[in-house]
């Protein structure tokens, strides 16, 4: 606008044509250029990519079965903690790799109960490269098959890798990362094997993203993982665009005389909602 100041006065018609001028321009449009918002480069759908063997990423690399391990927990043993470590050694995204957990027991039979078999399939929306995820779960043991009805005993734990698809070299950048720091334990008075993880989450996405759970990983003091959580939870402020503080529920599957400080946790971010509200049979838990 015109600044005002204190004047002598004016004629009358003077005094009407400042008056015109001025209301002529306060009714002006700004004609200074306006900030253009940034857009988003993270895909809103299904990015393309191709679709190969976990281990096989096109250009070399792959992804790569860090460590795992399992144990029984809760008085004789009547749940099982499993874990991994899963690291992309290429230079590409993996999205969507499907990861299969097979608990055996001395018979080779399977040593988990029907009802949590479910929970022994999990997918991982996105593995960066060369970046490290945990994998975790924790399932009832079967007590159908000893004549007291005691639970069955684990004596073998296998992590099996499916296909990936490996996005293309150009969307690399685009992929954003939502990465995990362990900040506490709490454990359950009544029922030790139980508790809750609370942990510190980054996100360098600029929109938020689809949240299909948390995972976390325990190790002993000499490193080695000893078992795992898997939380389906996935409410906000999961997978946002901004830190957050968060909580992952650890039901049945927390070994004793863990090192606490080398708990691994991993959100479970996916770039695109999974389709239909029904899972099929044999399909991933989260």
């Amino acid at each position: 606008m015109i600044p005002t100041r204190r004047a002598r006065p004016a004629p009358w018609a003077v005094g009407m044509c400042m008056t015109l001028m001025v209301a002529v321009s306060g009714c002006q449009p700004d004609s200074s250029p306006q900030p253009q918002a940034t857009p988003c480069p993270v895909p809103s759908t299904v990015p393309a990519g191709t679709d190969a063997p976990a281990d096989q990423a096109p250009g070399g690399g792959g992804l790569q079965i860090v460590d795992h391990g399992y144990t029984q927990v809760g008085g004789s043993g009547y749940s099982v903690s499993l874990g991994a470590l899963v690291r992309n050694t290429s230079s590409r995204t993996a999205y969507r790799t499907t990861v299969a957990l097979r608990v055996l027991d001395v018979q080779g039979r399977t040593a988990v109960d029907p009802l949590n078999a479910a929970q022994l399939v999990l997918e991982i929306p996105l593995i960066g490269p060369r970046q490290q995820v945990a994998v975790g779960s924790s399932a009832g043991v079967r007590t159908d098959v000893s004549a007291n009805g005691a639970p069955d005993k684990v004596t073998t734990f296998d992590v099996s890798l499916g296909t990936t698809r490996w996005l293309l070299a150009g969307n690399v950048a685009s992929v954003p990362s939502i990465t995990a720091t362990y900040r506490s334990l709490e454990l359950d008075a009544q029922q030790p094997e139980s508790g809750s993880l609370r942990y510190a989450a980054a996100s360098t996405s600029c929109r938020p993203l689809v949240s299909r759970g948390t995972a976390a990983v325990f190790v002993n003091p000499a490193g080695t993982v000893v078992g795992g959580a898997f939380d389906p939870a996935t409410g906000s402020p999961r997978c946002g665009t901004a830190g957050y503080d968060e909580y992952l529920l650890a039901p049945r599957s927390i070994p004793r005389n863990i090192d606490e400080a080398k708990t691994q946790i991993t959100p479970y971010c996916d770039l695109v909602a999974v389709g239909g509200d029904s899972k099929p049979s044999g399909g991933p838990f989260n």
